[in-house]
């Protein structure tokens, strides 16, 4: 995993991948993914660990084309196996639509975890396409709902696998509901390199002038990335 995270071309990708392997590693491996754009770095991650030999046998993805029945079958899947799915979706009206199934998860004290993708802070209550107010739009429903900033080599990786063990631990503990990660991300969304598109920074943004592996190399990371393990065991 090491050396495939030094290789990523941006740091979206190493967030991303970072994100699912550590969901994978508490044992989520049931992703129900709703197309988008702005979710493309985690669609891409959970495609590359779904075909990945390590992971293959142990994954269940599902793309699904309306959110709101997303949710329900993740919902539904909770109350069959008592564990709780992952739902990805893209930016925008796409996250409102989840809300009934947020509300029946809550009611219910069924696990459910949202990955929901979003643009970047300055894209906020500026009339941008597809960026509403994401951050706690489910309000007191969320057992626990963090707004993580964008992806960036100025904060050590670690830091996203401490987000998706606290909320792993509330969509379980004490009572079981619904949880959710609001991760912004800023162009580049594929996993490619090169100048970022629509950046305001200009040359001075991450996915111009590269990204610093330092974020990957701290030593309670490098002993994630070669244990296999979640954060919390190491």
């Amino acid at each position: 995993l090491a050396s495939t995270l030094a290789a990523a071309p941006n740091v979206n990708e190493v967030w991303a991948t970072v994100m699912v392997e550590e969901l994978l590693r508490t044992g989520h491996g049931t992703f129900f993914v709703c197309p988008g754009s702005r979710s493309t770095p985690l669609a891409v991650a959970i495609a590359r660990a779904k075909a990945s030999p390590h992971h293959r046998l142990r994954m269940r993805v599902v793309v699904h084309h309306d959110e709101r029945g997303a949710g329900f079958a993740a919902v539904g899947y909770a109350r069959a196996v008592g564990r709780a799915a992952v739902v990805v979706t893209t930016s925008g009206t796409a996250v409102a639509n989840l809300l009934p199934a947020v509300v029946e998860s809550a009611q219910a004290g069924l696990p459910l975890v949202l990955l929901t993708a979003d643009r970047a802070p300055e894209s906020r209550l500026n009339g941008a396409n597809q960026a509403i107010t994401q951050p706690n739009i489910f309000g007191g429903y969320t057992r626990f709902a963090a707004d993580m900033p964008c992806p960036t080599d100025e904060l050590p990786a670690q830091y996203v696998l401490e987000q998706v063990d606290q909320a792993v631990f509330a969509a379980n503990y004490p009572v079981p509901g619904p949880v959710q990660l609001n991760v912004m991300a800023r162009e580049n969304l594929a996993p490619d390199g090169g100048p970022a598109r629509g950046d305001w920074r200009g040359a001075s943004a991450p996915a111009t002038r590269g990204w610093s592996r330092a974020c990957i190399e701290t030593p309670r990371f490098r002993r994630w990335a070669a244990s296999g393990g979640a954060l919390t065991t190491q």
